[in-house]
């Protein structure tokens, strides 16, 4: 998992070459611009849904974790708390849906407050319930980018 502001994504490229597609493309676009909606960046490889989230309650906190893409989690405007724990300490509860190339956990995990700008890439060992409410629910405009490993 990496915890980072928009403007320091440089440091991570060379991970994968899909992840600085995304990097790239993170840097060089007005994302706040963009319409609600799926937008490709490179094909099926790396995508990004804009979209503007009620977050719910910690109580209603489902933590997932994906296989064959990461995800980069991104607050636009606004406050989210992104759950955050690691596979190994996870029990599996179900892979309902493994066309969506998600399997949901139960387990240990820590709260990451993110705010404007602000992103984390999730791996697949790091398991994440995203759009959690600080304090009161809210709507909060973010970035998911799916990334092809």
């Amino acid at each position: 998992m990496i915890f980072t502001h928009r403007n320091d994504c440089d440091r991570y490229q060379g991970i994968t070459p899909n992840l600085d597609v995304a990097l790239r493309f993170i840097q060089a676009t007005d994302l706040d611009a963009l319409e609600p909606g799926k937008h490709s960046i490179s094909g099926q490889d790396v995508w990004v849904r804009i979209s503007d989230v009620t977050t719910k309650p910690e109580e209603e906190a489902v933590l997932e974790a994906h296989r064959d893409f990461l995800d980069i989690q991104m607050v636009l405007r606004g406050e989210e708390i992104i759950r955050c724990g690691f596979l190994g300490q996870m029990t599996h509860v179900t892979d309902t849906c493994p066309d969506r190339d998600v399997s949901f956990y139960s387990g240990p995990s820590q709260p990451i407050t993110l705010t404007d700008g602000q992103l984390l890439i999730l791996f697949p060992d790091d398991v994440h319930a995203p759009a959690l409410a600080k304090g009161k629910p809210s709507v909060v405009r973010k970035a998911l980018f799916k990334v092809r490993l």
